[in-house]
């Protein structure tokens, strides 16, 4: 007589979920973009003031620019990766392609107001910039949510959120330094740096989220 519960597979460990290249991908592209998420809450507002000379009303307006950017994105990215789906792309693409993207051209924007005069266009260039950087939560969570095994997500997920928010903590803290050091020229540096972590997130993106090759191998 068998034993109840005999011949059922053994739970995945979370270690090898958290070793696999697409849990390291998704977490390390969305820490990238929460860092962004971080400075629009934290040093926005005072950059726009103190870096770019925008009355204090004005930037109380401009303040709103980058994440109604970000709500657009994100609505964006959802269609357009539901509508990949929904024809049998592959969630490589679907999502790692499509989330790679955005941060690819918040990348862009952030690094090419290095080059640019007048705040005008700097404001543009860095509302972009975040706004599309930012929007990576929802391509994290659910990449995240289909490669880990039934009944270990909440885990996967918790612990990619306990790395991501790092960044709530360390962008404020890096950027409050920069200016510390440098007054005005700290605001710039610190998007510029921005800027180059949103393109180690976008090619984590592309090159290492791919769920459905980590999905056998943890089945093995």
């Amino acid at each position: 007589r068998s034993l109840p519960g005999a011949g059922a597979a053994a739970p995945v460990p979370y270690g090898r979920i958290l070793a696999t290249r697409t849990w390291i991908g998704a977490t390390v592209a969305y820490f990238t973009s929460y860092w962004a998420v971080a400075l629009m809450l934290v040093w926005l507002p005072s950059y726009l003031r103190n870096a770019l000379g925008h009355p204090a009303h004005t930037a109380a307006v401009l303040i709103v620019v980058p994440w109604a950017v970000a709500a657009v994105a994100l609505l964006a990215q959802a269609g357009i990766t539901g509508r990949l789906m929904r024809r049998g792309v592959s969630s490589r693409r679907a999502r790692g392609w499509v989330g790679g993207w955005l941060l690819a051209l918040g990348a862009a924007c952030l690094l090419a107001q290095t080059f640019v005069d007048g705040s005008t266009g700097k404001t543009v260039l860095v509302a972009l910039g975040f706004g599309l950087g930012g929007s990576y939560a929802t391509v994290a969570a659910t990449t995240v949510a289909e490669l880990a095994p039934t009944g270990r997500s909440g885990g996967a997920l918790g612990a990619m959120n306990a790395v991501v928010t790092a960044a709530g903590l360390a962008a404020p803290a890096v950027v409050g330094a920069l200016v510390d050091a440098q007054g005005n020229d700290g605001y710039h540096l610190a998007v510029t740096f921005s800027g180059v972590l949103l393109v180690i997130g976008a090619a984590a993106s592309f090159l290492l989220i791919d769920p459905a090759r980590d999905i056998a191998r943890l089945a093995r």
